[in-house]
């Protein structure tokens, strides 16, 4: 009788153990993906993908018709909108909206000019960088 409930158990124990490795629950690592927006996303799903970038909008008050067609990295509306530095998506130098802009990196030649004379300024709603 003691040697059944023996066996009983650890059946119960092996029957157990087996349902728990076929179910066990998958991590993602614990890894983020910088968006052009500056936000972060991680790993999510059976395949740990990390979650889609949330869309970039840039605020076009103006009704002129060619500033349509500027590139949302390189519209503006003011000087505030504008800065220099490194593009968020391909890590090169760029002077463009602040939205797309890396400002803790910095390109000084390209910023500011050999010479130091170069600012960066919104020009028919198009971020530019001039001589001063």
């Amino acid at each position: 009788m003691k040697n059944s409930y023996l066996i009983i158990i650890l059946l119960s124990l092996l029957l157990i153990t087996s349902g728990c490795s076929q179910n066990a629950i998958k991590g993602c690592t614990l890894e983020a993906k910088v968006c052009p927006d500056g936000t972060a996303v991680g790993r999510h799903g059976p395949f740990c993908e990390f979650d889609a970038c949330p869309e970039i909008n840039v605020a076009r008050n103006t009704t002129n018709n060619t500033a349509s067609n500027i590139p949302d990295y390189l519209f503006c509306n003011t000087v505030d909108d504008c800065a220099c530095g490194v593009s968020i998506q391909s890590r090169d130098c760029l002077v463009g909206n602040k939205k797309y802009v890396d400002t803790t990196q910095q390109c000084p030649d390209y910023c500011t000019g050999f010479d130091g004379r170069l600012v960066t300024k919104c020009i028919d709603h198009q971020c530019k960088t001039i001589h001063q």
